[in-house]
């Protein structure tokens, strides 16, 4: 589980990886199994594939976080002891798997399955937009 590559993208190359990086799937199932009642806090700059764990009983929520800034773990903080309610949406979909992502060459919109969640036909989206 996982990838064990040292870099997933870079200027000039696509992401060809939405799982997460290394042991950290392995990581988040021994916390699972040290507490069933885990929050996942996702610290990240684009689409992650965790259809293991959003799935899993376990994994009661997911905060996704971005790139949260200095004060980043004080508003983390605030919403998970519910000083704070983000309610926020997901600015992108994500895919289950690498093989629903269209190629970043290819622009056409409404080319099968789509780009963008407004032409995006697949039910496999994970987290839809």
């Amino acid at each position: 589980e996982g990838h064990d590559r040292a870099q997933t993208t870079c200027d000039g190359v696509d992401q060809d990886i939405l799982a997460l990086p290394g042991c950290q799937t392995g990581l988040v199932k021994a916390l699972i199994s040290a507490n069933p009642r885990v929050i996942l806090v996702l610290v990240n700059g684009g689409p992650v594939s965790l259809p293991t764990l959003l799935n899993h009983k376990g994994v009661l929520a997911v905060v996704e976080v971005f790139y949260p800034g200095a004060l980043g773990g004080t508003a983390v903080a605030d919403v998970l002891f519910g000083e704070y309610n983000p309610g926020g949406k997901m600015p992108y979909t994500v895919y289950e798997s690498i093989a629903d992502v269209r190629a970043s060459v290819d622009y056409n919109m409404s080319t099968s399955p789509g780009r963008t969640y407004r032409y995006f036909k697949n039910d496999n989206a994970l987290i839809p937009f």
